[in-house]
């Protein structure tokens, strides 16, 4: 008897565990659309099954309902299983989307620390070579000089826009980056650098690679770009006066406000440009490419544009007008919209039917002018010379 008793016990436990095996497995399983697909399909088929037997025994009323009726009974169900499906599958991508965007976030911070690493393990290594090695008053050909390069180009590889600002910062106020650098930079890669706002005077940044970098607001003034790609980088109001940016890649580039005072331009690839109200006073844009540029409202007063600087023909007229001024010119039916006439002289000049639309007309000398159907809406036009200028007609 006692056997018997621990017999069914064993039997007991041993079933048991194969329930909870089958548990755990089937909670393994969880997640395989296969195989929920093959077991809603066999549950489905049982069902039908066994409806259908019920139906050929006729004792549970089958025979007496309608086509209505069974789609009554059988909408509800379907619903449900629909629901269900639908309902595990939203849960399973939404977890899918969460593991995904969680992955990531890892993914970013983790580069994130390896790009704070990089710069402050080459902050470590320059010091060094500063404090031990004189790098600063080191000689060219020297070979810590040559260290030191090496060092930087790598680093520059190695960081994000911020952190590559970061690095030129630290060489421009090490006095490294000057005329005469200790560090030369040319041929570095500084695309996407983040430089807002950074204060590189008279920094050596020649045949450097800035495409994308944010320059905006930066102070360049004397700075050597000679021969750097600079496209598409932002220079929203940056000071580059007396700059040299000579060869220069400015393609697509954003100089709006830009001051440009007596910059030289030599040969520069401005196409694209936008040069919105930039200041271009006195710089020097010989055999410059400045196709599609948009010089809006820039000023062009003693710009030194030759023949062979590529322009169009709006903004080489607005130049001619500034620079070359002569009496009673014929302008009539001109597009000068948007131009900067600050001070120019127009006097007698035939304006008839020409676009002046936004133009910058402050201080010019408009006596004797004719403006009969010119356009002057949204003109600026404090204190011109208006003295005897025809103005008949001119839309207002």
């Amino acid at each position: 008897m006692v056997d018997n008793k621990a017999k069914q016990q064993t039997g007991i436990s041993r079933l048991w565990e194969q329930r909870v095996g089958l548990f755990e497995w089937a909670k393994g399983q969880e997640g395989n659309n296969r195989l929920g697909s093959i077991l809603l399909l066999a549950v489905s088929l049982m069902v039908c099954w066994l409806a259908w037997r019920a139906y050929q025994a006729d004792n549970l009323g089958f025979d007496i309902k309608s086509f209505w009726d069974w789609m009554e009974l059988l909408v509800v169900p379907v619903v449900l299983v629909v629901a269900a499906w639908w309902l595990r599958k939203s849960l399973k991508e939404t977890e899918q989307e969460i593991a995904n965007k969680n992955r990531e976030e890892d993914r970013a911070i983790a580069i994130d620390r390896q790009h704070q690493f990089n710069l402050e393990a080459y902050l470590d290594r320059m010091t060094d070579l500063l404090l031990e090695e004189g790098l600063r008053e080191s000689q060219k050909g020297d070979e810590v000089r040559s260290i030191a390069r090496s060092r930087t180009l790598a680093a520059l590889r190695s960081l994000d826009g911020r952190r590559k600002g970061l690095l030129v910062q630290f060489l421009h106020e090490s006095r490294l980056t000057e005329a005469e650098p200790a560090v030369e930079l040319n041929g570095a890669d500084l695309t996407q650098a983040i430089l807002q706002g950074a204060i590189l005077q008279g920094v050596n940044l020649q045949r450097v690679y800035l495409e994308g970098a944010d320059l905006s607001k930066a102070d360049l003034g004397k700075a050597n770009l000679s021969q750097a790609d600079m496209r598409s980088a932002n220079l929203t109001q940056a000071d580059l006066s007396e700059a040299d940016l000579t060869g220069a890649k400015l393609t697509q580039a954003d100089l709006t406000g830009a001051k440009l005072t007596q910059a030289d331009l030599t040969g520069a690839d401005l196409t694209g440009a936008d040069m919105f109200a930039a200041n271009l006073t006195q710089a020097d844009l010989t055999q410059a490419e400045l196709t599609q540029a948009q010089l809006t409202r820039a000023d062009l007063r003693a710009t030194k544009i030759e023949n062979n600087t590529q322009m169009d023909d709006k903004w080489r007229l607005v130049w001619s007008i500034l620079n070359d001024p002569a009496s009673a010119r014929d302008l009539s039916g001109a597009d000068l919209s948007w131009a900067s006439l600050y001070t120019a002289d127009l006097r007698g000049a035939d304006l008839t039917g020409a676009n002046l639309r936004s133009a910058d007309l402050r201080g010019a000398d408009l006596r004797g002018a004719k403006l009969d159907g010119a356009d002057v809406r949204f003109v600026k036009l404090d204190g011109p010379d208006l003295d005897g200028a025809d103005l008949r007609g001119a839309a207002h």
